[in-house]
């Protein structure tokens, strides 16, 4: 049975020995009566809830703060915030953030607890990933897009199975920026320090190539010598089709060129002065000055001055030669006074003159002249033990050994000619017996003898 609080509350004399009962009832109404009517909508539960809140104060600001609410805050929600200050992010998921992370204080050194840490060392400007669980540092791996660092990038190994692409690489000291067997391309110029090496692996060789048509291939240095710029290659010449390895800048230019059919051709101030050709022949352009010359071939050329040291040769039936063909020999082969280029000429000294057969009008000619060394100079023939034996000066012939024919009772001395004989006017004798000199001639067909001592 219900109890309507509005029929007590007009009820007269209901007292007890506390009070006028039907007074209280009264009070009761108007209290109610204060109270919304919503409130009978009110589920035992919500008013459980209701009863809770005695135990903490909620204030008019966080009651304002849950009224402002636009989403739901369950564990299974997904909310989104505009920004989060908060101490620990604990995640049991994945954390997707779409903006910046951006950290205000700098933890310098990692904590200890369980799990992986991320910590940003202020005093070092770096990132660090940290196993808490088997303490010590970890590799951080980006995947699935691009990274891009607008300022320095300082790190150990890069390891990369992309391209690696950056405007430089400033200081990068012993890196491996690239799959060695990746082809790669390098389209602008990288400028290193000092003291840079490139090696090849053991085995292998370094490839330098170009697939550009009609095109050269070098490889090129350049220093500074005195303020002046010096500039060195080495690489294909596709002008000239040649391999080049040479310098230009400052000094003449200087290079070694191999050229198509083999040969090596040196070219000093760009001009040819040597040519080595396969057949291991050295042809000078110009003059050759060296020391000692050991050849076990032909020394050619259009001259050779020996300005010290003696010209040695020492190989059996070989000599000073003149090439030339038979019938045509119009060369000769001269031995003259050290810094003459002439022909023979007693003022400037001795000389020895080999004439081919068809030289001029000499042809055939051996030429020996003694030097005009103040009207001393003389042809001298000496003997194996290196005493004279005939010295021909400019007025005489003399002798110091015996003179006698080949064949007995063959030659004559003098021309035997009978249409144009040519005999010695007379001769000297000196008598045994008593020292005296005289000159046998003929006069009128008679031998005479003439006393020559005074």
């Amino acid at each position: 049975m219900a109890l309507d609080i509005t029929t007590l509350a007009s009820t007269d004399l209901l007292s007890d020995s506390r009070g006028d009962i039907n007074t209280n009832f009264t009070n009761i109404k108007t209290d109610l009566d204060a109270l919304s009517d919503d409130l009978e909508n009110l589920t035992d539960g919500e008013v459980t809830q209701l009863e809770a809140i005695g135990a903490t104060t909620i204030s008019a600001a966080q009651w304002a703060y849950l009224g402002d609410l636009d989403q739901a805050l369950k564990t299974t929600s997904n909310v989104s915030f505009g920004t989060v200050d908060c101490g620990a992010i604990t995640s049991s998921g994945r954390a997707e953030i779409n903006s910046r992370i951006r950290t205000t204080s700098a933890d310098n050194a990692p904590t200890s607890g369980v799990g992986l840490e991320m910590f940003y060392n202020g005093t070092e400007g770096v990132i660090y990933a940290y196993d808490r669980d088997t303490p010590g540092y970890k590799d951080i791996e980006f995947s699935g897009g691009n990274i891009t660092i607008a300022g320095t990038l300082g790190c150990g190994a890069i390891t990369s199975t992309g391209a690696l692409t950056a405007t430089s690489y400033d200081g990068v000291l012993a890196a491996n920026l690239l799959d060695k067997s990746a082809t790669e391309e390098i389209t602008g110029a990288w400028t290193f320090p000092s003291n840079v090496q490139f090696a090849a692996v053991s085995g292998t060789h370094l490839d330098l190539t170009t697939s550009a048509t009609n095109s050269d291939c070098y490889i090129k240095g350049e220093g500074q010598l005195a303020g002046v710029s010096k500039i060195w290659y080495i690489g294909y010449d596709y002008s000239g089709s040649d391999f080049v390895i040479g310098q230009t800048g400052g000094l003449a230019n200087c290079q070694i060129h191999i050229n198509s059919t083999g040969e090596i051709l040196l070219k000093p101030a760009g001009t040819l002065a040597l040519t080595l050709d396969s057949s291991q022949n050295a042809t000078f352009a110009g003059t050759l000055a060296c020391g000692a010359i050991t050849s076990t071939g032909d020394i050619q050329g259009t001259g050779l001055t020996v300005t010290s040291g003696d010209v040695i040769i020492n190989t059996s039936l070989k000599g000073m030669i003149t090439d030339t063909a038979d019938g045509s020999d119009n060369a000769g082969l001269t031995m003259l006074a050290a810094g003459y280029s002439g022909g023979l000429n007693h003022t400037r000294g001795g000389g020895i003159a080999c004439y081919g057969n068809e030289y001029t009008t000499i042809g055939g000619n051996v030429d020996i002249q003694a030097g005009n060394s103040a009207g001393t100079g003389a042809v001298r023939i000496k003997t194996g033990a290196g005493t004279e034996a005939v010295v021909v000066d400019k007025t005489q012939i003399m002798s110091t050994k015996n003179h006698y024919p080949l064949a007995d009772n063959t030659y004559y001395l003098g021309k035997n000619d009978d249409d144009t004989p040519f005999a010695w006017k007379g001769v000297i004798l000196k008598d045994t017996t008593d020292g005296k000199y005289y000159r046998i001639e003929v006069i009128s067909g008679t031998v005479t003898a003439t006393d020559l001592t005074d």
